[in-house]
């Protein structure tokens, strides 16, 4: 399998994004290559998960005044703010090059390398924790996430923090109520750490980006050269991210208007899941299922067309009817027949948020 990587030192938000989805096209009209895409945010973002609510993960007032964009990857796993200290990965291959089988857990063993070898040779050690960390000594320093296309192909995200502006962080990401403000800052504050913090010293994002293109070569055994993205596929990066990115359509996913509508998380096996549900007399009139965790896309599209006009007993029927049986997440049809009960049977909110940020604590 032949390796590029591309090195993007500082990309707006779209393009890099559309840089990412675009590859895995790239490697599924070519499937013996395998492409690893480095950057760097310039202006920084706020990007969410696949699965995630923009109103819910940031705060979009905030976000406008700082200068700051907010985009949706392809993705899940948590909100995050990629900034000029944060090194950003996407790597495009075929499933088949990476064993699946007991779900995206060894995926993100098996891909994960490139960024635990470079850390190392920085006199860092880290570990991979469920779901989808690299921590050092307890502390995150880095956030993992993949997502499946109907091709075979397979995106695997990483973002490591080299650096991070932690105010601006607490600035745009939802954080509790000023009652638990402080507290909080300091968990976040103790639960993440940075390269720079651990190694006492300025590292500039470019270094690390190479470090990780030789810990690829080391971990993998592959022969990775960098490459120029070529006239070609700039316009397919620019098509993509015009059609996509840019729209908002895209960012928001939707709200649905009318009819009671309550709002419900629960902490599962395969990370977060939040139910925004709409309902008229018990049933349930529209759904939309969103948090942290990972799935292989449609699934979840899949159960949110199943449970319309479902009732609370019906709801997990409906779901173990379209779940695949060798689907990539953890989230059982139990667990979404239970958020799906506490919805129906709650008294109707007009919002609610579950924010579910990658570097900062559940709450």
């Amino acid at each position: 399998m032949r390796w590029t990587s591309f090195w993007n030192p500082g990309v707006r938000g779209d393009l890099g994004l559309a840089t990412d989805e675009a590859a895995l096209g790239w490697v599924a009209r070519d499937p013996d290559a395998a492409i690893l895409h480095l950057y760097r945010f310039d202006p920084p973002a706020v990007v969410i998960g696949y699965h995630q609510d923009p109103r819910a993960e940031a705060d979009l007032r905030a976000c406008a005044a700082r200068g700051v964009e907010v985009h949706r990857r392809l993705t899940g796993g948590g909100s995050i703010l990629m900034g000029p200290g944060q090194l950003g990965l996407a790597l495009a291959l075929p499933r088949s090059a990476v064993s699946t089988a007991g779900g995206f857990g060894p995926v993100f063993e098996a891909l994960s390398g490139g960024i635990i070898d470079a850390l190392r040779r920085h006199g860092v050690e880290s570990v991979l924790r469920p779901k989808n960390d690299l921590a050092v000594d307890g502390r995150k320093i880095c956030g993992v996430g993949a997502y499946t296309d109907a091709d075979g192909m397979l995106l695997f995200h990483a973002s490591t923090l080299v650096d991070v502006d932690f105010d601006l962080m607490l600035e745009v990401l939802h954080i509790p109520e000023a009652k638990h403000r402080d507290k909080f800052v300091a968990h976040a504050r103790e639960g993440m750490t940075t390269l720079c913090e651990q190694v006492g010293r300025r590292v500039p994002v470019e270094d690390f980006a190479a470090a990780v293109e030789d810990g690829y070569r080391r971990s993998l055994g592959v022969h990775l050269e960098r490459g120029e993205l070529d006239p070609l596929r700039r316009e397919d990066v620019e098509r993509l991210a015009a059609a996509r990115y840019r729209d908002p359509g895209w960012l928001h996913l939707g709200g649905r208007p009318g009819a009671q509508f309550t709002q419900v998380a629960r902490k599962t096996r395969g990370g977060m899941v939040v139910v925004r549900c709409w309902q008229e007399r018990g049933r349930v009139r529209e759904l939309q299922l969103r948090g942290d965790f990972f799935a292989e896309r449609g699934v979840v599209e899949a159960i949110e067309r199943a449970l319309r006009g479902a009732t609370a007993g019906e709801a997990r029927e409906r779901v173990a009817a379209v779940l695949p049986a060798d689907d990539l997440w953890l989230v059982t049809a139990d667990d979404v027949a239970t958020l799906v009960r506490d919805a129906l049977t709650a008294e109707g909110v007009e919002g609610g948020r579950n924010a579910t940020a990658c570097f900062l604590p559940g709450r």
